[in-house]
């Protein structure tokens, strides 16, 4: 049996939200018919310019008209985009639910379901509004505490209850919003930032990993936050975490305790105050975890294989298939003259591919004592031959015109939108006319007006993001180029002086790979190629 629907819609005329006005109401309800096969919609009535907080049902048409027809049988269902379409006056709204309800009539809310068959309204009116008045003054000490948590947030403020590693709590002295205690706050711990520090240098210096690190810190006996051991999990949470550059995550996880995905956690107002490593270090290690992650061929970093005896595992490739070279390793034993047995490991790399196809790889074992030696060798004199004078001048004068460029497209952008925001709000205005039958202009004429304006702003913003993006890479490419210029500064000194792993870092820095076969190749990165372009 077909149930009759009657749509009441209602907004203010102070209207600060978009979705809370006539046409998106409007939508929101017939989007809400379609899920209901046996219900059809037979009128729709607005109203513009009433605010349930200031009229009581006795004043409003509209509610009057509603009555009137519950009493004549007219319809079987009203429906309302929220519950407090028919008006916020606690005191007259269980009276009106529980008056269309003995007129047979059913209220539903396409935000909460139905009204008037709910318990919190029945039991509001058996025990004369208590409950119900108890409950409204329970909500709005929820939506101030509520609110007041999210300015916290926005603020940047300390809302959580335990430290991450690295900070400690301390009391502020001030009144918490909900409970009757001091708010506290978190500051650095210094003898744990430097922990943390060193965390993020042996990634970005060494090439570890979290699971090289766990180790690491537990074999110099650094004891983790609880006072165990560390574990690898800790680990990569902390390498991962954006307080560390001064930016606090909060609403990571969804309401059932799982985790959101990274692009929807938010970020609080950045505190310079709890930054323990620079934005520059933090982004760097984000780059080469993710790189390691996804194995990129196209990343800045190249990913090293942790080995202590091939100084470029990871790196190496065969000259005859362009298969990665793998560790592998020979043993030998010797007697000596007194009888005495000793034993030494050879060390080389192995194409797995040439092993089954002889025919086509004339060599398929490089020893690493020589190979490494005199590749090492090659790379050490061609870095002699990059000239970085004048390097950062010229790169900046390339880019400062380009950001120029879009610096102009971007403000005629936002110009474009400011004028589009002042034409929406023009037909948003017209609503109002209509509703005041001072307008010939349909309502959904209207609607399709508003749906184009906030199409063409949508637009607007997604080149306005574009290009934002633009200019921030265009930013951080000087920034990059200043960050190479020192790294490469005294390259072949630093080179030497470096122990095993830090090797190993600083080759993958300039390398994309190396080809051994009959002979030896080396591929520098595109950066390294352009500077030796330079050089020459």
């Amino acid at each position: 049996m077909k149930k009759r629907v009657w749509a009441l819609y209602r907004v203010s005329t102070e209207r600060q939200v978009t979705e809370e006005d006539i046409p998106m109401q409007r939508k929101a309800v017939h989007q809400f018919m379609e899920s209901k096969a046996n219900w059809v919609l037979e009128k729709e009535l607005s109203e513009l310019g009433v605010s349930g907080y200031k009229k009581s049902v006795s004043e409003r048409d509209k509610i009057q008209l509603i009555k009137k027809g519950a009493e004549n049988k007219e319809y079987d269902i009203l429906l309302v985009w929220k519950d407090d379409r028919l008006g916020r006056n606690k005191f007259e709204i269980p009276f009106m639910l529980e008056y269309l309800k003995k007129n047979g009539i059913e209220v539903w809310s396409v935000i909460d379901g139905m009204l008037n068959k709910d318990e919190r309204h029945e039991d509001s009116l058996v025990s004369f509004l208590r409950f119900w008045v108890a409950e409204g003054e329970s909500k709005k000490t929820s939506t101030r505490v509520t609110e007041a948590i999210k300015q916290m947030n926005e603020e940047g403020k300390w809302t959580g209850s335990k430290a991450p590693y690295g900070y400690e709590i301390y009391d502020t002295n001030q009144k918490h919003p909900k409970h009757e205690k001091t708010m506290k706050n978190i500051r650095i711990n210094e003898e744990q930032s430097r922990i943390v520090k060193l965390m993020f240098l042996l990634v970005l210096e060494k090439g570890y990993g979290a699971d090289r690190i766990t180790n690491y810190l537990n074999e110099c006996g650094i004891p983790s936050q609880s006072g165990v051991k560390w574990r690898n999990n800790v680990v990569r949470r902390i390498l991962r975490n954006p307080i560390y550059k001064g930016e606090q995550q909060y609403g990571t996880t969804y309401s059932n305790n799982k985790l959101k995905p990274t692009q929807e956690i938010k970020l609080k107002p950045k505190r310079d105050d709890l930054a323990i490593i620079s934005d520059e270090i933090f982004d760097e290690v984000q780059n080469i975890i993710d790189s390691r992650r996804i194995q990129k061929e196209e990343s800045d970093y190249k990913v090293i294989s942790p080995s202590k005896h091939l100084l470029l595992n990871g790196l190496a490739r065969c000259g005859y298939c362009g298969s990665r070279l793998f560790v592998d390793s020979s043993t030998k034993t010797k007697i000596k003259k007194n009888g005495e047995k000793s034993s030494y490991t050879y060390w080389r790399y192995i194409c797995r591919e040439g092993t089954n196809h002889r025919e086509t790889h004339p060599k398929c074992y490089f020893g690493a004592k020589k190979y490494d030696f005199e590749t090492e060798e090659v790379i050490i004199e061609t870095m002699k031959l990059i000239e970085l004078n004048g390097l950062e001048e010229a790169v900046n004068e390339s880019k400062k015109l380009k950001i120029e460029n879009e610096l102009i497209v971007r403000k005629n952008i936002i110009k474009e939108i400011d004028e589009t925001k002042q034409q929406l709000e023009a037909v948003k205005k017209l609503i109002i006319k209509i509703a005041m039958g001072e307008s010939k202009l349909s309502e959904e004429y209207v609607e399709e007006q508003i749906n184009n304006k906030e199409e063409e702003l949508k637009e607007y913003q997604r080149k306005l993001d574009e290009c934002n993006e633009k200019i921030a890479e265009l930013e951080n490419e000087n920034k990059k180029t200043i960050k190479i210029k020192s790294e490469l500064c005294n390259w072949e000194e630093k080179y030497r002086n470096a122990d095993w792993d830090s090797k190993k870092t600083m080759l993958s820095r300039v390398l994309d790979s190396v080809e051994y076969g009959d002979v030896i190749k080396i591929n520098f990165n595109i950066i390294i190629n352009e500077l030796l372009k330079q050089s020459t």
